[in-house]
């Protein structure tokens, strides 16, 4: 068998680097979780029905064990979510239609933030 000039892989590299990243990834996930709990509700807010503006100002994001639990805390947030006449679901149609962006975008800029990607 001939030498094809191969890369050589240094796997007590890989190894240590793997291991640094695993130590890292509970807070990571825990960070990415709160921006995309963020970007969620900035979304549902652009679209959630105004008249008030209450609905709109009772968002709320707490942390709940590693992940977030969100949304929206009004009396009647459920309601207007279920039933409004043009803007049912906001706060669904928020995470279904931007789920993979604004998780994507999420991990990278917690990431970014523990100088664990590459700029």
């Amino acid at each position: 068998m001939s030498d094809t000039g191969g890369t050589q892989l240094d796997m007590r590299r890989v190894n240590a680097n793997l291991r640094r990243l695993a130590g890292r990834a509970p807070d990571v996930a825990e960070r990415a979780a709160k921006i995309a709990s963020e970007a969620f509700i900035a979304e549902a807010q652009n679209n959630a029905p105004v008249k008030t503006g209450f609905l709109k100002d009772s968002d709320f994001n707490t942390a709940e064990g590693r992940g977030r639990r969100f949304g929206f805390g009004a009396s009647y947030a459920a309601a207007v979510e279920a039933n409004h006449p043009t803007k049912s679901g906001f706060l669904r149609r928020a995470i279904l239609e931007n789920s993979t962006r604004f998780i994507g975008e999420a991990i990278k800029r917690a990431l970014a933030d523990r100088g664990g990607a590459k700029r």
